[in-house]
């Protein structure tokens, strides 16, 4: 076998996402128009499977002419028939190290704060680095603030950002944090996976019709989606995103085949 023959051999045994193994890991760059200033920029395309989670495509792009970056994390798994909600029992600095995944739409929710933080774009990150993109964006509309509110709401931001930052940076930090997504595609890190983490409870949930439409799901597809998997319940389970296993046997066995989590408790609300 010729040395080009054993290299397309190679190559057609390796996985389309492999895991985070730098080893692994494979960059594609190719030429695209850059739609800021029409010249040619670089686009960086990854894709990865992040353990005990789900595929997903890290995209970039960079103009050396003007300057222009963007950077996206898109999902390359299915709208799930089930939404996602996570929640996080803070109360040491290494949980804000747990990796997080933003899937467009989600939501972040700090229960002690009384406050929901809405997210349009996919993002990779950790919980400190979510809640410091938060922080960031609490800033620019302080500044906004600034020439288009009174001093009084300027003042009220001002505190508000001011207990959000502390509440991070805490030497010992307690507060929760609630991951909700409709998709079904976020995530957020069990370290101790597959076994149970006794800080983090994952609960799957039947979307709204709202939620639906919002995804893009039609009427007609959510009523064939009901008719095969029943009317479920919302499920509760302890420990990683696919020990969340869904009310039905056909979605329990979804989950099963990631072959990822062997031990979780659930139980029917």
């Amino acid at each position: 076998m010729s040395d080009l023959a054993e290299r397309a051999d190679a190559q057609a045994q390796q996985p389309l996402f492999p895991g985070l193994d730098p080893d692994e890991l494979q960059v594609t760059e190719m030429q695209s128009l850059c739609m800021n200033c029409h010249s040619q920029g670089v686009t960086k395309l990854l894709l990865t499977r992040i353990p005990y989670f789900k595929e997903v495509v890290v995209s970039s792009f960079d103009c050396p002419d003007c300057g222009h970056q963007s950077r996206s994390t898109d999902h390359a798994e299915r709208i799930q028939d089930y939404g996602v909600e996570f929640k996080l029992r803070v109360s040491k600095p290494s949980d804000l190290n747990r990796k997080l995944v933003r899937a467009p739409g989600s939501e972040i929710r700090l229960p002690e704060l009384d406050s929901v933080f809405p997210g349009s774009e996919a993002s990779v990150s950790t919980v400190e680095g979510a809640l410091t993109d938060v922080l960031d964006n609490l800033r620019s509309a302080l500044a906004s603030a600034a020439t288009s509110a009174g001093p009084d709401g300027v003042d009220r931001l001002a505190a508000f950002i001011n207990k959000m930052q502390g509440m991070i940076e805490a030497e010992n930090p307690s507060f929760t944090l609630v991951l909700r997504d409709p998709s079904g595609n976020s995530f957020l890190e069990n370290p101790s996976a597959p076994a149970a983490d006794p800080c983090l409870t994952v609960r799957r949930f039947q979307r709204t019709r709202e939620e639906d439409e919002a995804l893009g799901i039609t009427p007609a597809d959510a009523e064939a989606e009901a008719g095969t998997n029943g009317n479920a319940s919302s499920v509760v389970a302890n420990g990683d995103a696919d020990g969340a296993a869904a009310a039905t046997g056909s979605a329990s066995e979804e989950f099963d085949r990631y072959g990822e989590v062997l031990n979780f408790q659930v139980s029917k609300l």
